[in-house]
């Protein structure tokens, strides 16, 4: 666990225990490990066991929230804050738009592939618009019409789920420079319009958090 707890996306996997085992729909959103840290995750916090047997992940998490029995591998506020931090940061590197329908894709493909001078001059004027998100998404060497959703949903739930994740952290988060840095300077992207209720439960924690922050310090800017 000393190695687990000492990367970051571990440590957020970690957090997660908790929220997974009482929702469901939470188990479908697990950080992309390596393969060192894959090898790292001796108790599967990222498998299917673990995400599926409410069991064994209720037996994880009472151990980890016993200080008796975890010890230093207790699951305490500082490791909630570098999880929260990570949370954090997943949410910012989500920058894209909101993609268009698969509908939508066809109709810009078939332009591009019969009209492909108009095509660039649409992507040139409009870096933002729906033909640079084709572009950014699918990329078609060889034109194929065949479409896969998968990537842009999966992104879509992980950052959805990266911000129920945060909204779950933060409360159990001790004060870190890092986290603290980070909550004042958090922007969200496109993708938070699709679920403005989450979006105004993080910012409201993040508020809640940074009202922390400035209680004990009360001259932090």
């Amino acid at each position: 666990m000393e190695k687990v707890y000492s990367d970051p996306a571990l440590t957020a996997l970690v957090t997660m225990a908790e929220r997974k085992v009482h929702h469901i729909n939470s188990r479908w959103y697990t950080p992309t490990l390596d393969k060192a840290q894959s090898a790292l995750d001796k108790l599967g916090f990222s498998s299917h066991v673990q995400q599926y047997s409410l069991e064994y992940g209720q037996f994880i998490l009472e151990f980890l929230e016993d200080p008796n029995r975890s010890g230093r591998y207790l699951l305490n506020g500082q490791r909630y804050a570098e999880a929260a931090v990570y949370f954090l940061v997943d949410i910012s590197n989500h920058t894209e738009q909101i993609p268009p329908s698969n509908n939508t894709t066809k109709r810009k493909i078939e332009r591009r592939k019969n009209l492909p001078w108009l095509w660039r001059k649409l992507v040139q004027q409009a870096r933002s618009s729906e033909s640079a998100q084709i572009v950014k998404w699918w990329p078609l060497e060889q034109e194929e019409m065949y479409i896969t959703p998968y990537r842009r949903v999966y992104s879509e739930v992980s950052f959805r789920l990266a911000m129920i994740f945060l909204v779950h952290a933060l409360p159990k988060s001790d004060i870190s420079e890092e986290l603290t840095a980070l909550a004042r300077r958090q922007k969200f992207g496109p993708l938070s319009r699709k679920d403005a209720c989450r979006k105004k439960a993080v910012a409201r924690e993040i508020a809640r958090y940074l009202a922390r922050v400035d209680a004990e310090d009360p001259l932090t800017e």
